[in-house]
């Protein structure tokens, strides 16, 4: 069954909310000010993506372990 599927590049369960291009937008908007000149913090950058402060940290890691190697 999820093996099968998973040798045929099928991931079984819930498509995920973000993808690695939203992640990339958002590391940008973490890196950029916003129109007071202040930094955007990672609550503010989740919410907008609509997703927990954990899990865009934990998605930014992943993508730049990826890129790493």
């Amino acid at each position: 069954g999820l093996e099968i599927a998973r040798e045929n590049g099928k991931r079984p369960g819930p498509k995920e909310k973000v993808t690695d291009e939203d992640i990339e937008m958002a590391i940008t908007l973490l890196d950029t000010p916003d129109k007071n000149g202040k930094r955007r913090g990672y609550a503010k950058v989740a919410k907008t993506l609509g997703i927990a402060k954990s899990t865009l940290s934990r998605r930014i890691k992943a993508l730049r372990d990826k890129e790493k190697g």
